[in-house]
């Protein structure tokens, strides 16, 4: 048995995102049901039920949701420590290939930058997260 931490951090992407897509789905027919028995007597415990049982998968797509977030952050996290970092201490006759890769790995630096702010964060801890890499690129750039 793998506990929860570790099913996080090993169930493929494409799962999670099915996962996600089948919460809404689940959510969208609950609450289809719902409007459905709205007014029809002797439907309290149906209306209670399907009342929990919408709560119960909006907190497991919310989990899902946190879990695919938190893996985007710490995959930008493992990225950034990649970009190459490069310096010009001399900008002689021949620093046109020196400045090409400076704009490279500027534009790489922006991309990955714009690509954590569009990450969700679901929660205190993701956000701190994402403000640390966001920090971080800014300072490379």
């Amino acid at each position: 048995n793998m506990t929860g931490l570790e099913l996080d951090e090993r169930v493929p992407f494409d799962v999670l995102t099915r996962s996600r897509h089948d919460q809404e789905k689940l959510i969208r027919t609950a609450a289809q049901q719902l409007r459905a028995i709205q007014g029809t007597p002797n439907t309290k415990n149906a209306k209670f039920v399907l009342m929990m049982f919408i709560d119960d998968c909006r907190l497991r797509k919310e989990k899902v949701e946190r879990t695919m977030n938190t893996r985007e952050l710490v995959r930008a996290k493992r990225d950034v420590t990649k970009i190459s970092g490069f310096s010009v201490t001399d900008f002689g006759n021949n620093n046109t290939e020196m400045v090409k890769k400076i704009s490279a790995n500027t534009a790489q630096v922006k991309r990955m930058l714009e690509q954590v702010r569009r990450t969700g964060a679901q929660d205190a801890l993701c956000r701190e997260l994402q403000n640390s890499i966001i920090e971080t690129l800014e300072q490379t750039l």
